[in-house]
Order: C-alpha cells, then sequence, then structure tokens
C-alpha cells in the first residue's frame, strides 16, 4: 500500500508521527513516515539555507528508523 503524504507536514511532524506509530506497534509505518521525515528535513535545508531546521535533526530520526527497523 502506496501512502500519500500531505506536502503540508513539516519533517518534525513526521517525525513525531513516526515515532508515535513505532510506541502503538505499527513498525511498517512508523519506518515509512521517519523516512519521509528525513526526505522533508533535506528539502527544508535545500529551502533555506541553514544546517538546523526546526526541532529535530538528522541523527535523531535516524536513530529513531534504526530502532524501528532493528
Amino acid at each position: 500500500m502506496e501512502m500519500n503524504f500531505s506536502s503540508n507536514f513539516t519533517a518534525s511532524e513526521c517525525f513525531w508521527l513516526g515515532r508515535n506509530l513505532y510506541v502503538a506497534g505499527d513498525l511498517k509505518y512508523a519506518a515509512e513516515w521517519l523516512i519521509q521525515a528525513r526526505i522533508r528535513l533535506a528539502e527544508e535545508r535545500k529551502e533555506s539555507n541553514e544546517e538546523f531546521i526546526g526541532q529535530i535533526t538528522d541523527v535523531q530520526i535516524l536513530e529513531q528508523l534504526s530502532i524501528t527497523m532493528f
């Protein structure tokens, strides 16, 4: 099943959605949202030319993603 992601979600929102899905035990969709968070974070960085965007970092996303996929 292919998910349609809202273009209105920020990287932080995708991360928190993925994290909450992980806590709820829905690992497949948690991983998909965490991957989307990385994509959005890269897009947000490109648009703003800043390294730090919002409240989430790439390291935090990768840490959660590794736990989710383990």
